[in-house]
């Protein structure tokens, strides 16, 4: 058998990371990966979809600057795009595993089974290890809908090339948002079902409704408050059944079906159950350090129960399980996770929504500053959109969401609580936001800042500017 002092079982960035952080910690460690290094993240999701929408968007702001631009007709090359968006995949990949050997981590490319506490088994060989991380994320989901099996999943738009005139995308959620934006651009006509009454019904009320209007503006049909009953192969193409909220049946016809229904907790069963690690369909039981109700196992990322599903929560969460094994008595840390939505402008969200504010019942003031007042958005044709500020005052612990945190000094006063924006290039500015937030960075600490100029950072300083009250 070989020993070692940790194994993570899986290796996405939850897993990685948190077998970084303890290999230099001290600790030798060996990390299980079934398929490819990188996980979801890498292989299947945030990577390959960035590429192929930075190829699009390239393509729809060459295809709309016929103004400056003198060409002949561009066309849109989906073969080439997706040779240029694995050739990113596995560059990446290639660096990632050379790195992580370097550090000293022993990678093993096979299924890893807990067939006892501290022993695992992966390739016919049995493994010791004193705490084990698992990482093992997670995998497409399916809505529980007739013939969904037919339709595409973001797992096979991300590895295959597949285009059509016209598609139609079961969900409204960020999966179903990105690929609508990416075959828009490219020239598809492109409809959405839903059960919501609108996209991203969850989020601030003032980026819904924008986004709403955003995807209509962009061509694309929104069939709200609808559920699909089934999706159909046909010889051409399929054939999508929904029900609308007041029970009217309508059949649409695509050449393209995409299941856009998300991701669900990647669940080994025989290796849980081997050793008793509490768990249901939702994921994994962790305390708050990600511990597992098994002394020395630890979870993290998307398998656990409840988790934000975000590559960036699960290297946050391999950090924290890391650190918990180097130093057992470490305390576990709370933080604001940035949300980001790859749609054209993009969608950027950290911290607290207005309605959260309310449901709260905490004292709140907020004030929107919009791009088109911008000097950059506007030389840079990125006018569309807004930043909007919320601050509150969160005198204890209940009213604080998110990941906000209670701050006891700060108690009585108004501080930066969540920033919403709607703007090209709005991932480059949230992650500097979600630190504001944890801060608790008052108007004033904010205000004391110089940002610079021309940059469409400069509206976060406006809608803070804005902010009036008491």
């Amino acid at each position: 058998m070989k020993k070692y002092d940790v194994a993570v079982i899986g290796g996405g960035p939850g897993g990685y990371t948190a077998a970084l952080k303890c290999v230099k910690g001290g600790k030798s460690v060996v990390l299980f990966e079934k398929k490819d290094l990188g996980g979801t993240c890498l292989n299947r999701g945030c990577i390959p979809t960035k590429s192929a929408l930075n190829m699009a968007k390239n393509y729809f702001h060459l295809k709309n600057a016929d103004d400056y631009i003198i060409c002949s007709e561009p066309k849109f090359d989906f073969f080439a795009a997706a040779k240029k968006r694995d050739a990113a995949v596995n560059k990446i990949r290639a660096n990632l595993t050379r790195y992580l050997v370097q550090s000293g981590i022993s990678i093993v490319n096979e299924r890893a089974v807990i067939i006892e506490d501290g022993t695992i088994l992966a390739g016919g060989e049995t493994y010791g290890a004193d705490n084990v991380i698992i990482a093992s994320g997670g995998v497409c989901a399916k809505y529980d809908i007739d013939g969904i099996e037919f339709a595409y999943s973001s797992d096979r738009l991300t590895t295959e090339t597949v285009t059509d005139e016209d598609i139609v995308i079961v969900g409204g959620g960020v999966v179903g948002l990105e690929f609508a934006i990416f075959y828009s651009m490219t020239g598809s006509r492109v409809a959405m079902i839903m059960m919501e009454e609108k996209p991203l019904i969850t989020y601030d009320k003032d980026i819904a409704q924008a986004l709403s209007i955003m995807l209509k503006k962009k061509g694309i049909t929104l069939i709200t408050n609808s559920a699909v009953i089934r999706v159909k192969k046909e010889e051409s193409g399929y054939s999508v059944l929904y029900k609308s909220k007041d029970g009217e049946s309508k059949t649409i016809s695509c050449g393209l079906a995409i299941d856009a229904s998300g991701r669900r907790p990647d669940i080994d069963a025989e290796s849980l159950d081997a050793v008793g690690i509490k768990y249901d369909d939702k994921g994994i039981f962790t305390d708050e350090n990600f511990r597992t109700n098994i002394r020395g196992i630890f979870a993290v990322g998307d398998v656990v129960r409840g988790n934000i599903r975000l590559a960036h929560k699960a290297m946050f969460d391999g950090e924290q399980a890391a650190e918990s094994i180097l130093n057992p008595e470490a305390k576990s840390k709370t933080a604001v996770v940035p949300i980001c939505i790859y749609t054209l402008p993009e969608i950027s969200c950290a911290g607290m929504t207005t309605e959260d504010c309310i449901n709260a019942g905490a004292s709140y003031l907020s004030a929107k500053a919009m791009m088109g007042a911008n000097g950059k958005a506007v030389a840079c044709d990125s006018e569309t959109g807004f930043v909007k500020v919320l601050f509150a005052k969160i005198t204890d612990k209940s009213k604080a969401f998110a990941g906000v945190p209670y701050i006891e000094e700060k108690k009585d006063v108004y501080r930066l609580v969540g920033a919403h924006i709607v703007s090209d290039n709005s991932s480059e500015i949230i992650g500097g936001l979600a630190a504001l937030i944890s801060m608790g960075a008052t108007r004033e600490d904010i205000l004391g800042t110089i940002f610079p100029h021309p940059s469409l950072s400069e509206s976060f300083m406006d809608a803070v500017k804005a902010v009036v009250g008491d």
